[in-house]
């Protein structure tokens, strides 16, 4: 059960973190921790991951959107 609850804390706070990036352009670590109400580091951890797995782009002390392929629609 525990698992599961931290996964699912992890994809409320990617949510939450690309719809802030979508907004803003880019953000940092600070920024991030204060909207997630977690600490820097645990932000860090999130971050390394996102970048990780190709969801953002860190630039310096910088996190962007990366940019995902655009989602085409069958007619």
């Amino acid at each position: 059960k525990r698992s599961f609850e931290e996964h699912r804390e992890y994809a409320y706070s990617q949510a939450k973190l690309v719809g802030y990036l979508r907004e803003a352009g880019f953000a940092y670590c600070q920024d991030i921790a204060e909207l997630l109400h977690i600490s820097k580091r645990k932000t860090a951890g999130v971050l390394r991951r996102m970048v990780r797995d190709g969801r953002l782009l860190q630039f310096e002390k910088r996190y962007y959107l990366a940019r995902q392929p655009e989602q085409t629609q069958v007619q």
